[in-house]
This record gives C-alpha cells, structure tokens and sequence, in this order.
C-alpha cells in the first residue's frame, strides 16, 4: 500500500579513539569513525553497507 525507501544510516556505531593505536586489520559493520591510529587494513564486511569516517588527525597504516 505504502512504498517505504529506506535512507542508508550515517551513524557511528564504533570509535576507535584519539589515544587508541590499532596494530592489526578492523573489519567493521555499520558504521565506524577513526581517531586514532590504525597499523592495518580497514575494510567494512563484504555483504553490508558501511561508512567510514576518517578524522583530520587520524593515521591509516594499511594496503
């Protein structure tokens, strides 16, 4: 009766800190906002929308 479309959700549902360093590979759903520094990959799962959000002060260290 009503055609609902959904809208992709822009929320964060993990952070990984200012003070947080990762040394490894984050597979994330959802969605994920970087502070501090990660030595790895970051990839969200293959089969689910994710966002990533990457701050001014952050570091990615990965392929």
């Amino acid at each position: 009766m009503f055609n609902k479309t959904s809208k992709p959700q822009n929320r964060i549902d993990s952070l990984i800190g200012v003070t947080t360093r990762i040394e490894g590979n984050v597979i994330f759903s959802g969605g994920l906002r970087v502070d501090g520094m990660v030595r790895g990959n970051v990839a969200a799962l293959a089969d689910q929308p994710g966002t990533l959000v990457v701050s001014a002060d952050a570091r990615i260290d990965g392929e």
